[in-house]
């Protein structure tokens, strides 16, 4: 059995309607809701539990979830999902006391060659690096900038553009605002 840490996740942008359900299911996977789980078999009266459901669980246009018990202070069922349906989250493990604790944020893009960005925390919370990789970015930096004045060479250039390069990779760009939670609604009106 996996240890158990809090953690919270908010979900945002838009959410085709009938991804609907397998997202409130996956949720249901990581997190107890209660009674407040849509559970009717009939279309009409289920589709008004998932309105009231994202209803009760929005909050500043984003759809929020917390499990103080949560398995590996993840919640890897509603990840996986958002991650296989192009939906962004962020997830915060509420616990960074006695383990390095993940932080993971999930755009999607266009080309679906998105992937989460994980960030990594010490026991105080603060953020961790690589520092062979900072220590291979500065190496770049300082080389360019000890030949500046005679660079016109691309290879310095290059080194300069690789120095750059693996900084974000040891600190990546954070990821934008989560976007608003919406529900894309589909009618098949067809005779």
């Amino acid at each position: 059995m996996s240890d158990t840490y809090p953690a919270n996740i908010q979900i945002g942008g838009v959410v085709p309607g009938n991804l609907l359900e397998g997202l409130i299911d996956a949720i249901a996977e990581d997190c107890p809701l209660g009674d407040s789980r849509p559970c009717s078999s009939r279309e009409g009266n289920r589709h008004r539990q998932e309105v009231a459901f994202v209803s009760k669980n929005l909050e500043d246009g984003v759809l929020q979830f917390t499990n103080e018990d949560a398995e590996n202070g993840e919640f890897s069922h509603t990840e996986d999902f958002c991650v296989k349906h192009g939906i962004a989250f962020d997830r915060q493990c509420g616990y960074w006391h006695e383990f390095n604790a993940e932080d993971v944020t999930f755009r999607p893009s266009d080309d679906d060659s998105a992937v989460p960005l994980v960030i990594l925390r010490d026991f105080q919370g603060s953020e961790i690096v690589c520092g062979d990789t900072v220590r291979k970015a500065t190496d770049a930096i300082l080389y360019f900038q000890s030949n500046y004045d005679t660079s016109d060479r691309v290879s310095d250039w290059e080194k300069l553009a690789k120095g750059i390069t693996l900084l974000r990779e040891a600190c990546p760009v954070f990821a934008e605002d989560l976007p608003k939670f919406q529900v894309e609604i589909v009618l098949d009106i067809s005779l």
